[in-house]
């Protein structure tokens, strides 16, 4: 899934880009650690999980308790990753890192 364009330029000529300026345009790809990560925030309609980057919420909930544990519940599903948890002032109030559900060495005791 390409989300955006990288943009390379150089000021000096190299052998890969002999004029002065030349740009490069790759696209941007999120790796699979990132694209499990959400967040959950305040929305109009009470709480939102987030993909980082989206403009849109995978879900919406009446209760910040409710999506914490849907935005849990994807990312471990997801392969683990990071759930992000904001206040009702948008400020960062948790960070939690979920583990995978399938992992294939699970910790022991």
């Amino acid at each position: 899934m390409v989300r955006a364009l990288v943009i390379n330029c150089t000021l000096k000529p190299s052998p890969r880009r002999p004029h002065p300026g030349a740009c490069s345009v790759t696209p941007y790809k999120r790796s699979e650690k990132q694209m499990s990560d959400r967040q959950v925030l305040p929305h109009a309609d009470g709480w939102q999980v987030l993909e980082p980057g989206a403009t849109r919420a995978s879900e919406v909930f009446a209760t910040q308790e409710e999506a914490i544990e849907r935005a849990r519940e994807i990312v471990h599903n997801s392969g683990g990753g990071e759930l992000v948890i904001h206040g009702t002032d948008g400020k960062v109030r948790d960070k939690r890192t979920i583990t995978p559900g399938t992992d294939p060495y699970p910790p022991t005791g």
